[in-house]
């Protein structure tokens, strides 16, 4: 017996609306999971559309493969974003001050 993609996926929505619709009996661990699988591929999806449309074709590339006067560029962002991660740790997140005081202006900004 074989499935199709669209039964599949047809039935994993409708579980998936089953667990949604089971917060109305009370907050259920059915209920949690559906929130937990709904953030976590959102955020995946996120993830990938920000590599593949923005990190790799417009700060990875230039660095490696551009021309000299791309790379000069783009390591004042490459240099931000090395900053921004040092905000995950706890001994070094005034390190990361720099990055989230540009970004805070540029939002104000915009």
């Amino acid at each position: 017996m074989s499935f199709s993609p669209e039964l599949l996926s047809g039935l994993a929505a409708f579980l998936l609306t089953i667990f949604v619709l089971s917060y109305l009996i009370g907050d259920q661990v059915l209920f949690r999971a559906a929130i937990y699988i709904f953030v976590g591929a959102s955020a995946g999806y996120v993830a990938s559309v920000a590599w593949h449309q923005v990190l790799s074709p417009q700060l990875l590339r230039p660095l490696i493969f551009g021309a000299p006067n791309e790379k000069v560029i783009t390591i004042f962002p490459a240099l931000l974003v090395v900053l921004l991660l040092f905000k995950a740790f706890p001994s070094l997140s005034k390190l990361g001050t720099p990055s989230v005081a540009f970004m805070v202006g540029v939002g104000a900004a915009v």
